[in-house]
């Protein structure tokens, strides 16, 4: 029997029902095609990772404002290629080193409007892992990704790696600071299986590529030359595996001529195109020539002064580095020399130079030095890198005067120049860190692995390390904000304080 209490029940049961079944059609209704609605047509969703290639490779150029605040400000006043004009070799010359080149590698900069490179390279990477005929992009970004990360960890020691760049795929925006030992051991693993995996029967970088425009035999020499390179890091942390992996590399085929350089050409477009050599070296000219550098190229009779200072005859005088603004002062600027305009054009179309074949040869040099299996004595190498060192310059603007073979044969026997066994090594590095010249970043990582070439021991007034060189950068301030975890156990790892920052070694610096 159903009683009134009953009917009362199932009727509010039929109720509820209903506006359950009602509300369900509403918003049905509501959100039929909400996700159409509320995508942008006009927005790309997903980007062919080639297209993407040669944007990362102008990045990782930078542009003058990078440039200025850490490779020439900094760096290749540290190495003594370049001597500031007006600013002081003190503090705010190590201080200023770090923060816009990390903003630049992770960041990003809001002046261009877009990601970091490390978030760049590893959208590339994620994207070309998803298709298998994309396998010789994900190569060449493997390659490119250890090319960016060795540059970011020479500098400052343990920093975010194999987290890095991911904040978009996994919402990790504090990634964990890896130890510079295994940065170098996955990069060196990223080296040969990225150069292993190229494919000839895939789809290949063509013009995207703004380097070897997707010449996959040229790419293969550069994995391996930038895997001997690395693995030369090593030859005082752990020799066994230096001479393993350079010793693998070299037999995989590295450069072979000037024709297999890792470089990038500009142009006075949109900003992100250009060089970054004019604006900074000599439209701002805070600049000029070391002397320390000058005075070497002059008392050799090196005839690629004439192509780094533009004089026709006898060079301008360097400018000291480490003196004061008084010193500065007296000296006068009349004659000191800059960089001239085939290596900082005014057209803004001087290349960006990544590696050398003649360093190739330094490197393979060095290897036949220490008894490491190379195709030639420490001699030919040694010579074969000058020679290639004396034409590397015939890609830039303003028709550069190449020396000629009888200048070259002259320089290379010179007394100070001509091999010697007794001080080859010096002899090797001194010449990587002239034909390196502009790239402070490598001539500042030999120096700290070899101690050559024989840098002037500078003494200004408020040097922050008490006149000598330092060994690394200090993080960013804005790390202690955003990742404190990270770069506080980093910091513990290498037992420093704030005071001697700038002298504690990375992992692969040893006395």
């Amino acid at each position: 029997m159903i009683t009134m209490k009953t009917l009362a029940f199932l009727h509010v049961r039929m109720y509820i029902r209903a506006s359950a079944a009602v509300a369900l059609l509403w918003l049905s209704a509501c959100t039929a095609g909400f996700q159409e609605l509320n995508t942008n047509p006009t927005q790309v969703t997903n980007v062919d990772p080639l297209l993407m290639f040669s944007n990362m490779q102008l990045r990782t150029a930078g542009d003058w404002f990078e440039q200025q605040t850490y490779n020439y400000t900094a760096i290749s006043c540290v190495v003594q290629h370049l001597s500031p004009k007006t600013a002081e070799f003190a503090a705010e010359m190590y201080r200023g080193m770090p923060n816009a080149q990390w903003e630049w590698w992770y960041a990003g900069r809001g002046i261009i409007g877009q990601p970091g490179i490390v978030k760049f390279v590893t959208d590339i990477i994620e994207r070309a892992k998803k298709d298998p005929n994309d396998v010789n992009i994900l190569s060449a970004a493997r390659i490119w990704r250890a090319f960016i990360f060795h540059r970011i960890t020479d500098l400052f020691g343990d920093v975010p790696y194999f987290q890095a760049g991911r904040g978009f795929y996994d919402r990790n925006f504090t990634p964990k600071y890896d130890t510079q030992e295994e940065i170098y051991r996955d990069m060196l693993k990223e080296l040969r299986e990225a150069v292993a995996a190229f494919d000839n029967t895939k789809r290949t970088l063509t013009t995207n590529d703004g380097v070897y425009r997707g010449d996959l035999t040229r790419w293969r020499r550069f994995g391996n030359s930038l895997r001997l390179r690395l693995a030369m890091r090593l030859t005082k942390v752990d020799p066994a595996t230096a001479r393993r992996e350079a010793e693998e590399a070299i037999a995989a085929g590295v450069m072979q001529s000037n024709a297999d350089m890792a470089w990038i050409d500009h142009a006075n477009g949109a900003r992100v195109q250009q060089s970054p050599t004019w604006q900074t070296l000599n439209q701002f000219d805070d600049y000029r020539l070391s002397e320390t550098f000058v005075s070497l190229l002059d008392s050799t009779n090196d005839p690629r002064l004439r192509i780094i200072n533009n004089e026709p005859t006898r060079p301008n005088r360097g400018l000291p580095n480490g003196i004061t603004s008084v010193q500065r002062t007296n000296l006068g600027s009349a004659g000191l020399a800059r960089v001239g305009t085939h290596l900082a054009s005014p057209n803004r179309d001087s290349p960006s130079i990544f590696m050398t074949y003649a360093e190739v040869e330094f490197l393979m040099a060095e290897a036949a030095w220490r008894g490491w299996r190379t195709p030639r004595s420490a001699r030919e190498h040694y010579e074969a890198g000058i020679r290639a060192a004396m034409t590397q310059y015939s890609i830039c603007p303003n028709n550069p005067p190449i020396p000629t073979t009888a200048q070259i044969d002259a320089y290379i026997a010179h007394p100070r120049i001509a091999y010697n066994q007794a001080n080859a090594l010096e002899q090797i590095i001194t010449q990587k860190w002239i034909c390196t010249f502009l790239d402070g970043l490598e001539p500042y990582a030999e120096w700290r692995r070899t101690g050559f070439p024989r840098l002037r021991q500078l003494n200004p007034v408020g040097n922050v390390t008490g006149g000598q060189v330092p060994r690394r950068c200090q993080y960013p301030q804005s790390e202690q904000i955003f990742n404190p975890d990270g770069v506080n156990a980093a910091l513990a790892r290498l037992n420093i304080n704030e005071y001697n920052v700038f002298l504690a070694r990375v992992w692969w610096d040893r006395p």
